[in-house]
């Protein structure tokens, strides 16, 4: 038994290849998202895990400021040593930069200590 039966029985072959039609494709990617959607829904919110995923995200600007490197390292080895590298390379930033960088990263930062507190708090 296939493990695709609704494509199955939706393609034709076409030029010994086999072809579904875009609208069926569509469908079949808009469902995917709502199913992905609904799965991630259920996952329990990680907020140290989206603290880093905001730094990482931060990644292209650090390379552009030319301060990529410790950035990286920062965000692979994530130490405190390799965070004191990173903060020492974007104080040489533009103020603005650095301010919206350190009030990104601050903000990420206690939020994810709050979360860390009110899961400790609720464990019997």
């Amino acid at each position: 038994m296939s493990d695709t039966p609704r494509t199955d029985k939706a393609s034709w072959r076409e030029h010994q290849q086999s072809v579904v039609d875009a609208d069926f494709a569509r469908q079949l990617e808009r469902e995917l998202a709502q199913r992905t959607a609904e799965r991630d829904a259920l996952k329990p919110h990680d907020p140290l895990a989206e603290m880093w995923r905001e730094l990482e995200a931060y990644q292209p600007q650090a390379d552009r400021e030319g301060h990529g490197e410790s950035w990286a390292r920062m965000c692979s080895e994530r130490t405190k040593e390799a965070a004191e590298e990173a903060a020492n390379c974007v104080r040489e930033m533009s103020e603005w930069d650095a301010a919206w960088a350190v009030a990104r990263i601050a903000k990420w930062a206690g939020d994810a200590v709050a979360a860390i507190r009110r899961a400790k708090e609720a464990k019997p």
